[in-house]
């Protein structure tokens, strides 16, 4: 026996040493593997918080790193109403900017590659800010929007931003900001 170690010293030494480290390494991802599907968990939650806050849809794939089946389905309805809401507050926009700038709505609004960078940008501005609950106040502190504004000022259409939410989808919205801060309360709860 003695001879085998003598004649094998390096070679066990070698194996004691892949042995050794083979152990060490299975412990630090056996931890590794504990904490990373916690932090990738936590970011995909605050991924969804974000989401939400930005007025965005979030995608299913985020929805299998919740644990409560009822989150999953109001963040499915956030997500349709979201949708929707994005669609027909941009035809609003549309209009409203359109009628602001005295322009033609029968041609270039349904081609959207004819509407001006411009104003597709306050657009764009306007039927983001009308997925928030101070929608006003987002509109009329935003300078490019207060432009347009300032020249209606003693016309009738110049009151809009104080009634964006009572066109037609005013009992959609008090639904959605519900939703919204019910979806926010159970993710601050995770």
């Amino acid at each position: 026996m003695y001879n085998f170690y003598k004649e094998n010293k390096g070679k066990m030494f070698l194996i004691f040493l892949l042995a050794a480290n083979m152990f060490f390494f299975s412990l630090n991802f056996t931890c590794m593997k504990s904490e990373a599907p916690a932090n990738y968990k936590q970011d995909k939650i605050d991924s969804i918080t974000d989401k939400i806050i930005q007025r965005e849809v979030v995608e299913d794939t985020y929805l299998i790193y919740l644990p409560d089946e009822e989150i999953k389905e109001d963040i499915i309805l956030y997500n349709k109403k979201t949708a929707d809401l994005k669609i027909s507050y941009k035809l609003y926009a549309t209009r409203t900017v359109f009628l602001l700038c005295e322009l033609d709505l029968s041609e270039s609004a349904t081609d959207y590659d004819k509407i001006p960078d411009d104003l597709k940008e306050i657009i764009n501005k306007i039927s983001a800010y009308a997925l928030y609950a101070n929608a006003t106040e987002l509109i009329l502190s935003d300078s490019e929007i207060n432009q347009l504004i300032a020249g209606e000022i003693g016309g009738s259409y110049g009151a809009w931003p104080w009634h964006i939410h009572e066109e037609a989808l005013d009992y959609e919205m008090e639904d959605y900001f519900i939703l919204i801060e019910k979806i926010m309360k159970s993710l601050i709860k995770l």
